[in-house]
């Protein structure tokens, strides 16, 4: 059985999708510079995607931490390579969580319907505007995904001369069960982006942290994610 700590983050990454390919249609009440970062632009050029990623996760002394890299292909796919197993959990059980897990996606453009609330401006600057919204419940693909969901908040700092998205935060306002038998009491999510000469942006890292209990345990896992070599061509 694979390790409900180890199965968290593949069960949460999903849920909080780097990029969804989703519709363009905007709320109208959305502010213009946010619609403008938020959605791919419409000059944008449809790009098959290749890059490499290294993903390292990270528990306690006794589960130990768990090493992958993915390979991203336009021609052949993805392919998930484990450098480091944890010590708990059936490694072949974990391979197959892993390949299951991967959907390829990396743009920084796609929020349409993950935005399930009016968008607030918070903050701003002469060159950036942050902005926040409830996550759409109403987007997950499961019951599990959709509690968490629920009580999700997104910020995004968005590059007022780009007019891109540079950062996004997703993070838990309160505590969550997903399964009967784990709570999730924090859980936040980083993601840093960058421009991209095809018009739009992509993410080049991600870093996770999640406490919690499972199966009556206390857990924390900690999770960075880097992505590099991308190569992108027109469809």
């Amino acid at each position: 059985m694979f390790s409900p700590r180890a199965r968290f983050l593949s069960i949460l990454l999903p849920a909080f999708g780097l990029a969804m390919p989703l519709s363009a249609n905007a709320d109208p009440t959305w502010p213009h510079l946010f619609k403008e970062a938020a959605l791919p632009k419409s000059d944008a050029t449809p790009a098959k995607v290749s890059y490499q990623s290294e993903i390292i996760q990270v528990d306690d002394e006794e589960w130990g931490k768990l090493v992958y890299q993915i390979e991203n292909s336009a021609e052949t796919g993805i392919k998930v390579r484990v450098e480091t197993f944890p010590t708990e959990g059936d490694q072949a059980d974990i391979e197959e969580e892993l390949n299951e897990d991967q959907d390829g996606e990396i743009w920084c453009d796609d929020y349409n319907e993950i935005i399930g609330g009016p968008v607030e401006l918070v903050s701003e600057t002469d060159s950036e505007a942050i902005f926040s919204f409830n996550a759409n419940a109403d987007s997950a693909e499961d019951k599990q995904e959709r509690k968490i969901l629920g009580k999700t908040r997104i910020t995004v700092n968005v590059d007022k001369s780009l007019k891109e998205i540079t950062q996004f935060k997703y993070e838990l306002t309160e505590s969550v069960k997903p399964m009967m038998v784990a709570k999730i009491d924090t859980f936040e999510l980083v993601g840093t982006c960058a421009s991209h000469e095809n018009g739009r942006p992509i993410v080049t890292k991600v870093a996770t942290k999640i406490t919690g209990r499972a199966m009556g345990q206390s857990f924390g896992q900690n999770s960075l994610q880097t992505f590099k070599n991308f190569t992108v061509s027109a469809q």
